[in-house]
């Protein structure tokens, strides 16, 4: 059986290249990762975090880090319409996403059975409904 992969949330990067205390976790994960520990990225968690760099250095430095874990994709003929529904059920269970991409990352890691690492308590608690393993 081959161990389930990490998928790590925009909110843990940010702590990480902003060198913040909150984003520690990330550092052992990565370190555990040169060592066979399965992380991931994916498109909209690669976007939000190249959005915040405040240099082409920065952006380069972000670009190589996301890009060599493993690429956790998105399907748009599931993900689109999964983010919508996690969006809706969330709502139904008095849960506000803060944005749909959250339901997107949400979905991508339901479809790779991923465990989420996240500091966003909102995507926490949805991911958490979905039965999602959560990792702060």
């Amino acid at each position: 059986m081959t161990q389930s992969t990490t998928l790590v949330d925009t909110s843990y990067w940010v702590d990480f290249f902003r060198g913040n205390a909150q984003g520690l976790p990330l550092v052992e994960r990565l370190e555990r990762h040169k060592h066979g520990e399965p992380l991931s990225c994916s498109e909209p968690i690669q976007m939000e975090v190249l959005a915040g760099a405040r240099s082409a250095a920065q952006y380069n430095t972000i670009h190589n880090a996301t890009i060599s874990l493993h690429w956790s994709g998105v399907d748009p003929a599931s993900d689109f319409e999964a983010a919508a529904r996690i969006y809706s059920l969330a709502r139904k269970h008095g849960i506000t996403a803060r944005g749909l991409l959250d339901c997107l990352i949400i979905a991508i890691a339901v479809r790779t059975n991923s465990q989420l690492m996240t500091r966003d308590k909102t995507q926490k608690d949805i991911a958490q409904l979905l039965g999602l393993v959560v990792i702060d």
